[in-house]
């Protein structure tokens, strides 16, 4: 990508799993996911940069943290396989050419920890429940299942902590003609769940008779 359109990218934020976007923050930007989610740290990917940027509300707001006075360039960010901690490692390369490593820990921010995931959606909990959707239908089914996730409200300023058990409700749904595929030879056309032959071209050959 050309460095003029390089500097014209932003980075975009979804919430409900692809579905939707929203621009998160001008500029490209490696970026790593901490807290289930629930913290995201990011760092300049265009030029060298002596910090990082974070936000713990899914965007709504960020805030710098200077890491080093010495800008250098970030190959990544990274933290434990799960992506439950708060701690993260950075590394990248300065200008001369030396590799640097930083440990970087948010538990300074001192949140609290979340509350009420079992009665999540209330007032007085930190949670609320999402149900995952293609945004076809109204029955916020896929693929046979409808599956509701518990996540931490947007506003709730507080951790999940490593320990915490994302709970999940799942229901079978009805089956729907959108479920079935047509037989051979036969299609759908573009809005319509009915099955239409397509015509004997469709159709496979015969293998001839002896």
């Amino acid at each position: 990508m050309a460095l003029e359109k390089r500097e014209e990218t932003s980075t975009f934020f979804s919430r409900d799993g692809g579905l939707t976007w929203v621009e998160a923050h001008k500029g490209a930007f490696i970026y790593e996911f901490g807290d289930h989610g629930g913290l995201i740290v990011m760092a300049d990917d265009l030029k060298k940069t002596g910090e990082v940027i974070f936000t713990w509300n899914e965007g709504e707001s960020w805030y710098d943290f200077k890491v080093t006075n010495t800008p250098f360039e970030v190959d990544n960010i990274i933290t434990e396989p799960n992506l439950t901690s708060t701690t993260f490692v950075m590394f990248g390369t300065r200008e001369d050419g030396s590799g640097v490593v930083y440990y970087l820990k948010f538990d300074s921010l001192e949140f609290p920890a979340c509350k009420g995931s079992s009665f999540a959606d209330s007032v007085s909990s930190d949670y609320e429940t999402w149900t995952a959707s293609d945004g076809r239908g109204e029955g916020l089914c896929m693929l046979g299942q409808q599956i509701t996730y518990t996540r931490r409200k947007r506003t709730s300023q507080c951790w999940n902590g490593e320990a915490f058990e994302r709970p999940t409700v799942k229901k079978t749904c009805a089956c729907t003609e959108a479920d079935f595929a047509c037989d051979v030879g036969f299609v759908r056309q573009v809005g319509s769940t009915e099955c239409v032959f397509g015509g004997a071209e469709m159709m496979p050959e015969r293998p001839a008779l002896r």
